[in-house]
């Protein structure tokens, strides 16, 4: 953590960026466990620290309230609040809700997948106003056999949760009409929606996703993909390391979205 550097960028003045570290004496071996309102959260034995992303600085806080957890095989992979309610997404694919006081209960929400036409390989769950999205990096094969080696498109898929029916299921969504989504494959860290991005210079169905591409240029910090559109073929970010393996790195960090406008990629 003594070498750990961060660069933010912005989205709408490409030239404009800033350069942060962590301070001094912050201890070495760390894990990280997400970002939420413009703080890095990392944990080392019991303790939990707050970064400011913007300045490095340390937030040191004595709130912290402690709620036992008591999972049986759910294993939690990415956590959003909506309407009002935390849910969480567990590594079997489940939708659950959770509440913390007076303690801790958490409730499966019955959700039927029969309407996907396959089974989601690494899903984002973004909340888009009074929507639950679920997003997937998809392949498909481009010939008519399912032969090993036969060429394959990606590309990202988007599905709405629908409540009004029990159980409730995800309804695809071919167009995000004037909206745009910002996510990372590393399901630590929150993703954002926003409506009418022409306004900042953006385009709307679109999803912004940062730092993609293994082998792409570095300067490129993010890429630009309508809904549906075919990736193009470069080395894609292994999510595995981000949670999909077991047990999980927490030690790695990967480029992502700080908010809907900045996007910072941390390096040794």
């Amino acid at each position: 953590m003594s070498s750990c550097k961060w660069k933010l960028s912005d989205l709408t003045k490409k030239n404009l960026s800033l350069q942060c570290s962590v301070p001094q004496n912050t201890p070495n071996e760390m894990h990280y466990l997400g970002c939420s309102h413009g703080y890095l959260i990392f944990t080392y034995e019991e303790h939990c620290l707050l970064i400011d992303a913007y300045t490095g600085a340390k937030v040191g806080t004595n709130s912290w309230s402690e709620h036992p957890l008591y999972l049986e095989r759910e294993r939690i992979c990415q956590v959003v609040s909506f309407k009002g309610h935390i849910l969480v997404i567990d590594a079997l694919m489940r939708l659950h809700t959770i509440q913390l006081t007076p303690q801790f209960s958490m409730n499966r929400i019955e959700v039927s997948w029969w309407s996907l036409q396959k089974f989601p390989i690494c899903p984002l769950l973004v909340v888009c106003g009074d929507m639950l999205l679920l997003v997937n990096l998809s392949i498909a094969k481009i010939g008519s056999t399912r032969n090993f080696g036969e060429p394959s498109v990606r590309y990202f898929e988007v599905f709405r949760l629908d409540l009004s029916v029990k159980p409730a299921k995800w309804i695809q969504m071919k167009k995000l009409e004037n909206l745009v989504l910002f996510l990372s494959l590393d399901r630590r860290n929150p993703a954002f929606s926003c409506m009418n991005p022409e306004r900042w210079g953006g385009k709307s169905n679109c999803i912004y996703v940062a730092r993609l591409f293994d082998d792409a240029n570095p300067d490129e910090t993010w890429t630009v993909l309508e809904v549906g559109q075919s990736v193009p073929s470069h080395d894609i970010v292994d999510p595995m390391p981000y949670g999909m393996g077991f047990p999980p790195d927490y030690s790695l960090i990967g480029s992502f979205w700080l908010f809907p406008s900045l996007v910072y990629g941390v390096g040794q």
